[in-house]
């Protein structure tokens, strides 16, 4: 039956419009005294609060533009928060750069240690390569080398120097040590090495036996350390002046003139007694030798304006060296101060080694060049 009322009500509605524009138009005049409550109630507020209120509705209508972005505040941070990433984010970059760079290098630097090494260990098996093929070279040089139709028979007390074979590893090691370059040697291109002589072994009851002893002694008791020296000195003789052909050149005897100082030390090795005074010797009363073969060869004097020079090669225990300039208080030295085994003489013309103990130096053979 309700229904039925419902729909009667409907219906009657329907048909009177009358009745219907008089409740809109009662509904619409509500509305505006509604509207016009609010607006005398807005006159009365600040106008600061009317202002934050319109940017609230400002906002909101930017929030349901922007979700997430609920005022210009929060924009404004989530900026400067975008913008410190991309900050971190490029410096994390310019690490990773440098990371790669400092990467690269350190391969680079393993590169060239390795190619070091490579070569290093190329250069150490051609040296032994090299030293294979010389022994092979001086054995077969003594196998084809004919029986000298001279024999020279050594008498008791004799000294003799036998002349080296051009491709042995002593001839080698000497002359390495004359034109060395780090110690200013003679110029390969200046000077021609004529012969290489070194003591025979069978020297027995001579003086500079006797001298090798005493030096051999000297050395291994304190394990001093040895090098190569050359002393020039004045030679009286013709023994090394001239180059007769093999075989009667194939070894030599110092001669015995006192006068012959080459000759003399080539017998007997260096003397303190016949040392020379004056005021050459810089670095007081010592035996004088120089590691600069061109230096050494300032002191020669051939006999009689020989072509050929002769310069004496020496073992000489450094040990610990004392480096010291010419001064006048030097002239009266007898020794090198203590703790020291040698001198080395600082001087315009190059430097010297000087030792003071007769038991400090031996010759051990002679160059001959022109």
């Amino acid at each position: 039956m309700g229904r039925r009322v419902t729909r009667s009500l409907t219906a009657l509605w329907a048909l009177h419009p009358e009745l219907r524009a008089k409740e809109e138009l009662q509904a619409r005049e509500e509305r505006f005294e509604k509207l016009e409550a609010q607006f005398k109630k807005r006159r009365k507020r600040p106008a600061e609060e009317i202002e934050q209120e319109e940017g609230e509705e400002k906002d909101e209508e930017n929030q349901k533009k922007q979700p997430g972005l609920e005022t210009p505040k929060k924009q404004k941070d989530f900026d400067k928060q975008k913008e410190e990433l991309e900050k971190r984010e490029a410096a994390c970059v310019a690490k990773e750069s440098v990371i790669q760079a400092q990467e690269a290098a350190q391969k680079k630097l393993a590169a060239e240690q390795s190619a070091k090494e490579a070569a290093q260990l190329a250069k150490e098996a051609e040296l032994q390569s090299l030293e294979q093929r010389l022994k092979e070279k001086e054995q077969s040089l003594a196998k084809s080398q004919p029986a000298p139709t001279q024999l020279v028979t050594l008498a008791a007390g004799s000294v003799m120097l036998d002349k080296l074979s051009t491709g042995s590893l002593r001839y080698l090691e000497i002359q390495e040590a004359i034109f060395s370059t780090k110690g200013r040697g003679f110029s390969k291109k200046s000077k021609t090495i004529t012969a290489i002589y070194v003591y025979s072994e069978a020297m027995s009851g001579t003086a500079i036996n006797t001298c090798m002893t005493n030096f051999a002694n000297y050395v291994g008791a304190g394990s001093i350390a040895t090098e190569y020296r050359f002393h020039g000195t004045v030679s009286a003789c013709a023994t090394f002046s001239t180059t007769p052909p093999p075989p009667a050149h194939s070894a030599l005897s110092p001669c015995r003139a006192e006068t012959c100082s080459l000759c003399s030390i080539l017998r007997r090795g260096f003397l303190a007694a016949r040392i020379r005074t004056g005021s050459f010797l810089k670095f007081g009363h010592g035996f004088y030798t120089a590691k600069n073969s061109w230096l050494a060869d300032g002191y020669v004097s051939p006999h009689g304006g020989g072509t050929h020079r002769a310069l004496i090669v020496c073992k000489v225990a450094i040990g610990n060296v004392q480096h010291l300039r010419p001064g006048s208080s030097e002239h009266s030295r007898r020794s090198p101060d203590r703790g020291y085994d040698s001198v080395c003489g600082l001087r315009k013309s190059g430097s010297e080694t000087v030792v003071y103990r007769e038991d400090a130096i031996i010759p051990v053979g002679v160059v001959v060049y022109t």
